[in-house]
């Protein structure tokens, strides 16, 4: 049996309900670009086959790619994994007449990408079948055999920074099996956590004080806010896709000339490492670091005192991340989803 029947075979039906940290970020897909130069002039130099059989197996390991969005009866994003109708991810290979040679003595510009390189949108939008893949693939094959291009976009939906570098090494796991003929039922795979109840049970009886700028972010209510968390992923997707088409935030800026700037803080091993070790789903919250002038002219503008002030800042609120905080912020997201 090969790769894509297995994985069809050992897929069963369930629903995962994403938990609001999965919607912050979720209209987003997380996108890299990953170069392979063939430097021995392998005549199979990563063969189409070995790398589909091996990312197949992969998703028999992440069984939350295979699934669709969709809103509940209650107004909550789920993902539904239907083991009779998958949403199988794009897996796509093409064939360029751009030399690697030329990309790397360009130093990967990306004005000298080959065309169609990054398949999927950095918004997730639905797709030819009209529903939102939560995995894409693009291999695009570089002149004379001289190197691969890699594409792999996964959806923000369903997994973090932490989770797509998971898919990823685990992937290149089992494609090092296959390569050097281990049988892929031997391949010890990973036990990995989708479920979303995980951050709640790794967090504290009680919280902390959190700063007003972030109590207010996450609570204050609006028409905007209302509206777009009313839309479903596919037209959420499709909003936002016409907005970065026009290159207009203009109704999202706040009303005065001050910005509230926010950096990304893991909290796995803030809560509990031992249970959040093998989670793939999103366990990040965005910590505000004040009140920040807001300018239109680039960054380059900033001066250096600001900047610095901005790095003090950012240190202070990451060192001070954890449980207490988390949970306060945990709760503001629950009673605003």
């Amino acid at each position: 049996m090969d790769a894509k029947n297995s994985l069809i075979k050992a897929t069963k039906t369930q629903t995962i309900p994403l938990h609001p940290f999965d919607m912050m970020t979720g209209v987003v897909n997380i996108i890299y670009i990953c170069y392979y130069k063939n430097t021995l002039g392998s005549d199979t130099f990563m063969p189409t086959d070995m790398l589909r059989d091996s990312f197949f197996t992969t998703l028999a390991e992440f069984p939350i790619l295979l699934g669709r969005l969709q809103v509940d009866g209650s107004g909550k994003t789920v993902v539904v994994v239907d083991e009779n109708n998958l949403n199988m991810p794009e897996f796509k290979e093409t064939q360029s007449d751009i030399h690697f040679g030329h990309l790397q003595s360009a130093g990967f510009s990306w004005s000298t990408m080959p065309q169609g390189t990054v398949a999927v949108r950095s918004v997730a939008t639905v797709g030819d079948q009209g529903y939102i893949k939560l995995a894409n693939v693009h291999i695009v094959r570089l002149k004379d055999n001289s190197g691969v291009v890699l594409t792999v976009g996964l959806s923000h939906y369903v997994v973090d920074g932490i989770g797509y570098c998971t898919f990823m090494n685990q992937w290149a796991k089992n494609c090092t099996h296959l390569q050097n003929g281990t049988p892929n039922n031997s391949v010890h795979a990973r036990t990995l956590n989708f479920d979303r109840q995980t951050v709640a049970r790794c967090l504290p009886s009680r919280g902390s004080t959190v700063d007003q700028a972030t109590r207010s972010l996450y609570s204050t209510d609006g028409y905007m806010a209302r509206w777009l968390a009313w839309l479903t992923p596919e037209s959420r997707g499709s909003v936002f896709s016409v907005l970065m088409a026009l290159d207009n935030y203009t109704f999202l800026k706040p009303p005065t000339s001050n910005w509230v700037t926010s950096i990304a803080v893991d909290i796995r091993g803030r809560i509990d490492t031992a249970s959040t070790a093998n989670y793939t789903g999103n366990m990040w919250t965005p910590e505000y670091t004040g009140k920040l002038v807001y300018s239109t002219q680039k960054l380059a503008h900033f001066q250096p005192f600001s900047v610095s002030t901005v790095q003090c800042q950012f240190r202070k609120w990451h060192t001070s991340m954890g449980q207490p905080n988390t949970r306060v912020i945990s709760q503001l997201c629950n009673s605003t989803s």
